[in-house]
């Protein structure tokens, strides 16, 4: 049962539940208005009810112009994104080579004895722990590159489909493709 509450009763718009009676040689599926306050009590078959909001899904196709506007949207952000994890690589990229930086002069100094072995090492062991912590920080940054033709495509058949997309897809995926349709 899909639509179980998102179907509204056709008389006191009370969101639908599912109904299951016994019938002699099989049950019966419904959906059904239990608002003790409603004078109608409407009861819609199943597979009718279905049929219908297939129809409904098919027949509220955006336009060409509001295809476009979502892509630009969907676009514009994903740019921005890629483009904030972009300089948060930088940033990481250049505070590693900062610390490769300091490396090279604690090993200098060890070289010109203005650091002691251990007084080099325990310095040395230190940084390189630095670098590890902001190369394991910088490869968790995904920077996602895209087709962006395979995308626009992939944009407009899924909104020029919804019905077929409906039918197609698992409870749990009809249930939040109809919350947020509706």
């Amino acid at each position: 049962f899909p639509l179980k509450g998102t179907l509204q009763c056709f008389n006191c718009l009370h969101p639908m539940t599912s109904s299951n009676p016994k019938g002699k040689s099989k049950n019966y599926l419904y959906y059904e208005c239990h608002n003790t306050h409603c004078e109608e009590n409407e009861r819609i078959g199943l597979d009718k009810a279905h049929e219908e909001f297939i129809k409904l899904l098919s027949s509220i196709r955006p336009s060409e112009r509001v295809i476009k506007l979502f892509s630009h949207l969907i676009f514009t952000e994903w740019d921005k994104s890629i483009e904030d994890r972009k300089r948060e690589a930088d940033l990481l990229e250049g505070q590693i080579k900062g610390l490769e930086d300091k490396l090279t002069a604690v090993a200098e100094g060890n070289a010109k004895h203005i650091l002691t072995d251990k007084e080099a090492q325990s310095r040395a062991e230190d940084i390189r722990k630095d670098i590890t912590v902001l190369r394991m920080e910088r490869g968790d940054i995904r920077i996602e590159q895209y087709d962006s033709e395979a995308v626009r495509n992939f944009i407009e058949n899924f909104l020029l489909n919804l019905d077929k997309l409906w039918m197609q897809i698992d409870l749990p995926h009809k249930q939040a493709l109809q919350n947020e349709l509706f």
